[in-house]
């Protein structure tokens, strides 16, 4: 029995030692492969994670080669340092005169950051990336010229500098200023009428309230069944009072009367407010509301409004003074109806005027996009950020030209659509120094510009207020448009791309003038359409730059892709109904 179970340990030993060894084998080809596809995020995230379960030279100095061809130059120095610290011994002499010799030429390259930082603590990120936390136990290695600092801070507000690392040793000494901090309020009415508070949209309770506001703006009303105020701003600040009241006000009823003739006039309260159709609001209480009309029996009514109630009113009939008498199905007494709808009376002219609002409608439209959010590749997914660097883009704007004709039944309408849509994107790719492309080759290399024209057709609904003077119209169509992609600058010379798609256009506005007749549409659209990805190939070597000495990742780039999203103003000259 001592001899199976001896025999066991062995072997457990003998595994637990060979263990780390696979491991890290296994690790380093991983990261070899990723690191020679031009992988090197990748490849750094694999060999970081093998120092930290196995270290060893081998993997020390890959990490250090990486970060170098990164761009990360301090970095790199520092890894290259640490490698001679800890394992200079073990390495063979032409080894450590190869990592001597690249340490003198990143000397060459960078600079020294003395950094001075309160609080203790603070988190230090150069060009977007996290590299050492505060205090810093020696002068921080960085790459020379112009570096882009934060540092961060719980509690703390963020502190942002454009810093330019020269040869000598650069100082910065930093004091984070501290963030408010949550303050209590006590907020109440300037009337003792019930109402609820709302912060901000969330409903907090009946007040008189006592709350907690976090630093920064918030939107504060209270809202009841008889009262309500407006929402107010409060901008929370260590200087803000503690105490606020919301001017509490009545709520209003709302009433819309029909009288059933134009040269009805509407007396409320003994007042003449109005002719024709009226639209108001009444303070809570009772009112009583008279009706005049030439030739006929006035009409009253008493009510009592009530806050926030909503009261539709309309003429049964009218009347005439003893010279004919009223309709065979009439009710006795005819008077004003709250809340029903028997009918309008009849109007002073034959004609419908709701006639004026059907029939054959038109415009002429100039939309101009503003831009939505940009789908270019190097917004999304920036490829420069690997190597140290940045993207810029910029979402589409231009403009374009569209008919519409279309009939209308009233307040509805049928439509078709056509015309066409140019805009512009312009993309910019900032990468750091490369010693071996010339500046302004390598500055032209990254910039770009693409030009995407196309025509569209379809049709939809739209939605038109039946009144004269200022109508409010809206509208949504479903085109198909056909797009065709122009590339600039001449590392994409004659090179087009075309796709076709549907879209949703969605629009809204005012016209202003007769009906029918001319107007002047005033309003805003929202375009929405998917595109495929759309990925060109940059010739490099039209721009004198060798493609050899840029990674594969920044020699293509993707136009569009997904979602497009444009919004703007739009005008244009309408006619007909």
């Amino acid at each position: 029995m001592r001899r199976p179970r001896s025999f066991f340990l062995l072997c457990l030993c003998c595994l637990a030692l060979l263990w780390p060894a696979s491991v890290r084998a296994t690790g380093l080809e991983d990261g070899d492969r990723l690191r020679d596809s031009g992988q090197l995020i990748e490849a750094l995230r694999v060999y970081r994670s093998l120092l930290v379960s196995a270290p060893n030279a081998s993997t020390k100095q890959r990490v250090a080669e990486v970060e170098e061809r990164l761009g990360q130059l301090g970095v790199a120095y520092e890894e290259y340092a640490q490698l001679l610290d800890h394992y200079g011994q073990a390495l063979t002499a032409s080894q450590h005169n190869a990592i001597e010799t690249r340490l003198n030429a990143l000397s060459e390259l960078t600079g020294l950051l003395d950094l001075e930082c309160s609080p203790d603590g603070s988190m230090l990120s150069i060009d977007g990336r996290v590299v050492a936390k505060t205090p810093l136990p020696r002068p921080l290695r960085v790459t020379r010229g112009g570096r882009r600092l934060k540092l961060q801070h719980e509690g703390f507000r963020d502190h942002e500098a454009q810093l330019t690392i020269s040869e000598l040793r650069t100082r910065l000494v930093v004091t984070l200023q501290s963030l408010p901090k949550n303050r209590w309020f006590e907020i109440r009415g300037t009337t003792g009428v019930a109402a609820e508070l709302f912060v901000d949209g969330r409903r907090i309770g009946p007040l008189p309230q006592r709350v907690e506001l976090t630093p920064g703006e918030h939107e504060l009303r209270a809202a009841g069944p008889a009262a309500e105020s407006r929402s107010e701003r409060l901008r929370i600040t260590d200087s803000s009072p503690s105490t606020l009241a919301l001017d509490l006000r009545p709520r209003l009823a709302n009433i819309e009367l029909e009288p059933g003739a134009d040269d009805a006039i509407l007396l409320l309260d003994g007042h003449p407010v109005a002719q024709g159709h009226y639209r108001g609001t009444l303070t809570p209480g009772p009112h009583e509301l008279e009706l005049r009309r030439p030739g006929f029996a006035s009409q009253r009514l008493k009510l009592d409004a009530q806050p926030g109630a909503d009261y539709p009113l309309r003429v049964g009939h009218w009347t005439p003074h003893a010279t004919a008498p009223p309709p065979a199905d009439a009710p006795p007494n005819s008077e004003l109806h709250p809340n029903t709808a028997v009918g309008p009376g009849p109007r002073a002219s034959k004609r419908d005027p709701f006639d004026d609002y059907y029939g054959i409608y038109g415009a002429v439209l100039a939309p101009i996009a503003l831009g939505g959010p940009s789908t270019h590749q190097y917004n999304d997914d920036c490829p420069a950020t690997a190597l140290g660097g940045g993207c810029s883009t910029t979402g589409p704007k231009g403009g374009g030209l569209a008919l519409r004709l279309g009939y209308a039944f009233g307040w509805f309408g049928v439509e078709a659509l056509g015309g066409a849509l140019v805009d512009v994107t312009t993309a910019e790719l900032k990468l750091p120094a490369v010693p071996t492309i010339n500046p302004k080759l390598l500055d032209l290399a990254g910039r770009g510009g693409y030009v995407r024209a196309g025509g569209l057709v379809g049709g939809g609904l739209r939605i038109s207020t039946p009144l004269q003077g200022i109508r409010f119209t809206a509208g949504a169509d479903l085109v198909y448009i056909s797009r065709r992609v122009l590339l600039i600058p001449d590392s994409y010379a004659g090179t087009t791309l075309t796709y076709g798609t549907t879209a949703f256009m969605f629009d809204a506005g005012i016209l202003l003038g007769e009906t029918p007749g001319a107007k002047f549409y005033l309003g805003g659209f929202a375009w929405l359409e998917s595109s495929p990805d759309l990925t060109v190939t940059r010739d490099l070597a039209s721009l004198g730059v060798d493609p050899a000495l840029v990674p594969a990742s920044l020699q293509t780039v993707t136009l569009y892709r997904g979602k497009q999203f444009m919004y703007g103003p739009m005008i244009g000259i309408a006619f007909g109904h």
